[in-house]
């Protein structure tokens, strides 16, 4: 009969040790589970890593790692016992699963089994696992290892970074609205094991590749603390690139002398998903080795044990420093009262000892109740009362007054008030300890009777003892202070990058709304404008028409607030000073106000001093925007009454004055109390009464900062319930001294000499070509364009417009920017290289939804002729017509009246096509959205997405598919545009993998519905 093995060292699954380490320690495997809705999986056999992301990416699908059940861990452990007389099985963390409760109560049943929890997860479990099984080939016994273990348990470092924050919302860790920050801000939590549970210690903010390397950088920031002997790190699915990257980002900081890659098993990655990964290792062990022979060796490791414990527990991390920097005092104080009081006694002046005893009964007392009950200004008003006030004068006259050490000990507790009280409490203390000590040396120098005489050669003892006692006091307050602030700045040192990080995320962020929401606005706006156009015989359509420019109007000035916030913050808003007339400002303002005024029933007026001069010189958007929001505001927040805008002036000279800008209304007013916070970013006062309004809260702190930018003031008073006044002053210059006059008659006479009929450029001999790789923004430019009798060309690609300027010649070129291969600026300046070629000297306008920090400045500077944004605006793209048109090719004509409606007729029964979505982009046109199917089919992506996937072009892929993503959602194949924005964003935060995993799918289904809608739409 073979011989038993005296011990086997058995773990979970979750342990993650490589295959080679498990064989050649001899360590058996239990198996852990995997849970999902299609049942329970064996960890490692029935489901495999690869499986389980492909699954999990699924919608609505989740996973979650099971512990074997009590029967299952009895016929395991009955199975090993046949090979060993004794087991040591070590489970993970019991805070984090129930396999070490269900392990515990097999092993009771079964016997000569021992279980131990190792606290830990993943490898950092596996570190014990190895340290057992080492010495178990010793020969140790059970009784011999855990000891060992407990105090590895307190060494061991755990700690993962997730790169996709999904799995840890689907196991029920991070809340929706808590996942959806963390994409969209590129946040990477750091998770730890503290106190036997899974915390997060902090987030990461940037690109993959940056957070692996801060992280690193993190977690092996103290190298001189860890034990260099293994280090494991245990990855979900990292391909070989990355892993090379962290090995090389480790061996920077510390040189291990076993590095293991290790990947993670199925039951762990529930939780932490693709792409995480971790270092786990063990620290060194804190206190000197000694000689083992050493008698004292036990002896001294109590006492710095207790002395660890001490310190510990009075300067806790819990505490406040005012709090820890007490408990330090009163400790030092302590000490140093005490071994005052022994030199007294042996000095024979036992009436001092007895009051120095005191005073270390009120210290004990103050920090009783610093430390046990957490009640520091109770703590401090003890010591600062019975020192100062009590103690110290005792001792005072029974230790010689002022030719003793007193007067020394009188300034320590005059010092221990200022460190530990604040406010007036402070002051008073202070005052009353000062008075104290001033009356005891009074009294004592006119009645020197009073003091106890004191024995020959104490005075000189009892100074330089308190001298010696009150120095090292302070010299451990003044080293604890250092240590503090060291440690503060190292933190602040050590967070800078992911603060520079985060400030990188937020202007990436920004960068990507302004793309992201300008461009469907631009469509919308773009459509809308020609379906009022098409529809003046419909009076309903033409409401619901005007319905959706207010709408579209509303959120692109809400985008372009918070632009101008952005801008602001960073600094990059400049003051554009122009010569500009008053009367057009107040003009535009009062259009503006005035048809919302009616909707709402409120009169509105504007009172302007006839004497103000006419002609001023500033930045006249801004002092335009300054008066539209205040009046928005006013408006708001007016259920009934009025609203009044009053522009005044002072201190005119020859070349200056001061605006005056007064809105006045009749509103809900403000509270007193909310008034400091009325012009702080997103903020809204008294939301629980205003919950129906609209507003960001970025209107009042935007308008504040540009009157600050303008060297202005602003001010408000109101009544609560009854109105509020705004009050904005600001600098101008004058440029034009004459008297803008009467405004109201001005603007009246200005209403009946208008033509009410609505006037377009109309340059039938113009050419005009526009650029630009999205169709549907190419049709909206074309429909604009439409009335105006321009001959218009399109091109989808900087090359193709390279190719088109060279053989015909244009008038005006709209050039948009973000294009595959080759963008519009480098096409420009391809263009400029050129030289020989008919379009020279014709003006390009760059059309961007770029509406970024000082995007208009760098096009500009470019070299381009004039800026349009989307979305475009008639008035400015009529505006550039009128400026760069040749003057021989411009005439004005009114607008067509459309009455025919093309026939309905469709492409029903196309899989994955919802006619619906699709016409609903169309305004329900048909030959629009047939129109709109033909310019899809003709920008088929296919072949370039294919290149530059084969290539790893990543840039350009994400290009490609972001513009599919927008057509393919404008025919109506939502299903393929939603595949098209995932790839999207893979592509934009480097996750090569999902990429690869779904490139194919998404292209299948492309050809699919390409090829059905060419069919379709020959027939």
């Amino acid at each position: 009969m073979n011989r038993k093995i005296p011990l086997l060292i058995t773990a979970d699954s979750v342990c993650d040790l490589p295959e080679e380490l498990i064989a050649q320690y001899n360590i058996v495997i239990q198996p852990y589970f995997v849970r999902t809705k299609e049942g329970r999986f064996v960890d490692g056999t029935e489901v495999v890593l690869d499986d389980l992301f492909i699954y999990m990416e699924q919608a609505e699908n989740y996973a979650k790692s099971e512990p074997p059940e009590v029967e299952e861990y009895e016929v395991f452990f009955e199975k090993q016992l046949t090979v060993a007389e004794q087991i040591l099985h070590i489970t993970m963390a019991k805070n984090a699963s129930d396999g070490y409760d269900h392990a515990v109560k097999a092993a009771e049943k079964c016997g000569n089994v021992t279980v131990f929890d190792s606290g830990q997860l993943s490898s950092g479990m596996g570190l014990f696992v190895i340290k057992a099984a080492q010495m178990a080939q010793e020969g140790a016994t059970p009784a011999q290892i855990l000891p060992a273990l407990a105090v590895s348990k307190y060494l061991s470092s755990t700690s993962f970074v997730v790169r996709d924050t999904d799995f840890l919302h689907r196991s029920g860790r991070l809340s929706k609205g808590v996942k959806k920050l963390c994409d969209r801000m590129l946040l990477h939590p750091v998770l730890i094991m503290k106190h036997d549970s899974i915390v997060a210690d902090q987030i990461l903010v940037g690109q993959w590749t940056d957070v692996i390397c801060r992280y690193i950088k993190y977690t092996l920031r103290r190298t001189w603390t860890i034990d260099k002997e293994t280090l494991f790190i245990t990855h979900a699915n990292l391909d070989e690139e990355t892993l090379e990257l962290i090995r090389n980002e480790v061996e920077k900081r510390c040189h291990f002398k076993n590095i293991y890659f290790q990947q993670a098993s199925s039951a762990i990655s529930c939780n932490c998903g693709k792409g995480a990964f971790g270092l786990l290792f063990l620290r060194k062990e804190k206190r000197e080795k000694r000689p083992v022979e050493c008698e004292e060796n036990g002896q001294i490791r109590k006492w710095k044990s207790i002395l660890g414990w001490f310190m510990s527990t009075i300067l806790n991390e819990d505490y406040s420093i005012q709090q820890r920097m007490m408990n330090l005092i009163l400790s030092a104080a302590f000490v140093g009262g005490f071994a005052a009081m022994a030199v007294t006694s042996v000095m024979g002046a036992y009436a001092s000892a007895v009051a120095i005893a005191v005073i270390l009964l009120v210290v004990c007392a103050a920090l009783y109740l610093s430390v046990r009950k957490n009640k520091m200004r109770m703590a401090g008003l003890l010591i600062c009362l019975g020192a100062n006030l009590v103690v110290f004068p005792m001792m005072f006259f029974t230790s010689g007054g002022i030719y003793s050490g007193m007067p020394i000990w009188f300034v320590l507790g005059l010092l221990f008030t200022w460190l530990i009280l604040d406010g007036w409490t402070c002051l008073l203390l202070f005052l009353m300890g000062f008075a104290t000590m001033a009356g005891c040396i009074l009294i004592a120098e006119n009645n020197p009777g009073l003091l106890t005489q004191m024995p020959e050669g104490y005075m000189v003892s009892d100074v330089i003892q308190t001298i010696f006692i009150v120095s090292c006091i302070f010299g451990a307050i003044l080293k604890y202070q250092t240590y503090i602030y060291e440690k503060q700045r190292k933190l602040l040192m050590e967070h800078q990058e992911e603060l520079i990080a985060a400030n990188h995320a937020k202007s990436t962020f920004l960068a990507n709304m302004s793309h992201e929401i300008r461009t469907p606005i631009n469509g919308i706006i773009g459509m809308d404008t020609m379906l009022l156009r098409e529809c003046e015989d419909n009076e309903i359509l033409k409401e619901y028409g005007r319905n959706i420019q207010s709408a579209s109007q509303s959120l692109l000035s809400i985008v372009n607030d918070i632009l101008d916030i952005s801008k602001i913050e960073s600094g990059k808003l400049e003051i554009i000073p122009v010569e500009y007339n008053l009367f057009s400002v107040m003009n535009d303002c009062y259009n503006m106000t005035a048809s919302r005024a009616a909707e709402k029933g409120l009169e509105f007026s504007i009172y302007i001093n006839p004497a103000i001069p006419c002609g001023l010189y500033g930045d006249e958007v801004r002092v335009r925007q300054i008066i539209n929001n205040l009046l928005s505001n006013a408006v708001k927040y007016t259920n009934e009454g009025s609203v009044e805008l009053h522009v005044d002036y002072e201190g005119k000279r020859d070349a200056s004055m001061l605006l005056l800008i007064t809105v006045k209304d009749t509103g809900i007013g403000i509270r007193k109390e909310d008034i400091g916070r009325l012009f702080e970013n997103f903020t809204r006062v008294d939301e629980k009464k205003n919950r129906n309004i609209e507003g960001t809260g970025l209107g009042l702190n935007l308008t504040k900062n540009l009157v600050e930018m303008m060297g202005g003031e602003i001010s408000v008073s109101s009544v609560y319930g009854q109105g509020s006044t705004f009050h904005a002053r600001i600098q101008q210059q004058i440029r034009n001294h004459e008297p803008i006059g009467d405004f109201n008659k001005r603007y009246r006479e200005q209403i009946e000499s208008e033509n009410t009929d609505t006037e377009l450029v109309y340059a039938p001999d113009a050419r005009v070509l526009v650029v630009d790789d999205v169709p549907m923004n190419l049709l909206v430019a074309k429909g604009l364009l439409k009335y105006t009798g321009v001959v218009v060309d399109t091109a989808e690609s900087g090359m193709e417009a390279l190719d088109r300027i060279e053989k015909d010649k244009y008038d005006l070129i709209f050039m948009d920017h973000l294009m595959p291969n080759m963008d519009g600026v480098e096409c420009f300046h391809r263009m400029q290289e050129k030289g020989n070629h008919p379009n020279i000297t014709t003006p390009v306008v760059i059309l961007t939804a770029n509406a970024i920090l000082g995007a208009r400045e760098d096009y500009m500077q470019a070299g381009f002729t004039d800026y349009l944004s989307k979305p475009i605006q008639e008035k400015e793209l009529n505006s550039i017509l009128l400026k760069y048109l040749p003057q021989e090719k411009l005439a004005l004509r009114q607008l067509e009246e459309q009455t025919e409606e093309a026939p309905k007729q469709g492409f029903e029964g196309i899989a994955g096509l919802d006619l619906s979505i699709g016409l609903n982009y169309c305004m329900n046109d048909m030959d629009f959205y047939r129109e709109m199917i033909a310019e899809y089919l003709k920008n088929d992506k296919r072949t370039a997405m294919e290149e530059y996937f084969t290539q790893e072009d990543w840039e350009n892929y994400r290009i490609i598919v972001h513009a599919l993503k927008s057509t393919s959602l404008t025919i109506g194949a939502a299903d393929l545009s939603e595949q098209a924005k995932k790839l999207e964003m893979a592509a934009k935060s480097g996750d090569v993998d999902y990429i690869r995993a779904h490139h194919g799918a998404m292209l299948e289904e492309y050809t699919i519905l390409y090829n059905k809608l060419a069919i379709q739409n020959l027939s």
